[in-house]
């Protein structure tokens, strides 16, 4: 049950500030590190499913603005509300298998819910061609039928939380799931590119997902640090070239202060 005190005076404050000295943590996950109002999301998040702050921290993922939690979280939370859950997952290594049948109590178990997932299943997703379902098809196609039977067993549990396994970018290509390891900024530069809806060059609108100004608007960065910005960029480029996003961010930048100073 959430405690809406959280929310209230001295508890709030504090709770802020704890925010503040965790975002700059070498302890939590290299994506937040800095980002003290997701830390806060999270945190509360953590609370309305009763685990642990830490815990909060290292499983709870933020993609595309949607919370999502590891297929073992959604293990462990069931098991705490409910121990005399039936949960039976069966594995196929030979015939790359996996199904997962789940019950509310042991009592149940002969009308329990199966999910099963096959490369047939994960081919008509189009996600045969992920590496992950190349490296590790039968623990993919495992954690796809663990959420999958648990969402319709236990949505009390798991408040309609989806497994990062169960999400896909803009393009279709799977995101990273909690079970890498903590990726490098190069990786989260790949793995999580500016959204379409966000590339209207010169937009009010356009967000900044990477470098300096990740998750501001430009309308919230002061002129003179733009400008300031695109000098470095075209240094940058002199010396060592671009990257793709960092293309896109000056031909923005550009086309955003061109507009600024003919208004």
């Amino acid at each position: 049950m959430s405690d809406l005190t959280l929310f209230q005076g001295d508890a709030l404050e504090s709770l802020y500030k704890a925010t503040e000295t965790l975002s700059k943590s070498q302890m939590i996950p290299y994506h937040l590190r800095g980002k003290s109002a997701d830390i806060f999301a999270i945190l509360v998040m953590g609370q309305e499913l009763n685990i642990a702050p830490m815990t909060a921290l290292n499983s709870i993922n933020v993609i595309q603005g949607k919370p999502t939690i590891s297929p073992q979280l959604m293990i462990a939370l069931t098991r705490a509300k409910f121990p005399n859950a039936y949960i039976e997952i069966k594995i196929d290594d030979e015939n790359k298998t996996a199904t997962c049948s789940t019950a509310r109590d042991m009592a149940q178990k002969e009308l329990a819910y199966t999910s099963t997932w096959d490369m047939d299943k994960a081919a008509l997703m189009g996600l045969t061609g992920k590496d992950n379902y190349k490296k590790q098809a039968v623990n993919m196609l495992k954690w796809r039928a663990v959420a999958e039977s648990f969402r319709v067993t236990f949505p009390d549990v798991l408040m309609g939380l989806y497994a990062p396994e169960e999400f896909q970018d803009f393009d279709g290509k799977e995101l990273r799931t909690v079970e890498n390891l903590t990726p490098s900024k190069e990786e989260l530069e790949e793995d999580f590119p500016i959204p379409e809806n966000e590339k209207e060059i010169g937009g009010e609108d356009y967000c900044f997902q990477n470098g300096k100004f990740k998750g501001k608007q430009m309308k919230e960065v002061e002129i003179v640090e733009l400008e300031d910005y695109v000098i470095t960029l075209e240094k940058r480029a002199e010396s060592q070239g671009l990257k793709a996003w960092e293309n896109e961010i000056h031909t923005s930048m550009c086309a955003y202060l061109e507009r600024v100073y003919k208004a």
